[in-house]
């Protein structure tokens, strides 16, 4: 099963593929871009999430929330990563 940013910010249907105009005006205003800014197609939603800084704990620490949480309860994949990374991911910057 892969796990792509739409599982984690929950962008809409699968199936859309356009953004509509007066959603594009508010993401302009409120963010600055220009329509050259949005006319490039970016389509993250459905890539692999990939992170590109590994975590740095420790193998003990690890070890540690395991033994208090249980193995089920641990996870340091860059999806988990990702979907917790509170205060920096999108729902959290909107």
């Amino acid at each position: 099963m892969n796990k792509t940013y739409r599982d984690i910010l929950k962008w809409g249907d699968k199936r859309e593929t356009k953004i509509d105009k007066g959603t594009l005006n508010v993401i302009k205003e409120k963010f600055g871009f220009t329509d050259s800014d949005l006319s490039d197609k970016h389509l993250y939603a459905d890539k692999q999430v990939e992170l590109n800084k590994k975590h740095e704990l420790s193998d003990e620490v690890i070890a540690s929330f395991r033994e208090i949480v249980g193995n089920d309860n641990v996870a340091t994949d860059d999806f988990a990563r990702a979907s917790h990374s509170y205060g920096k991911f999108y729902s959290e910057l909107l």
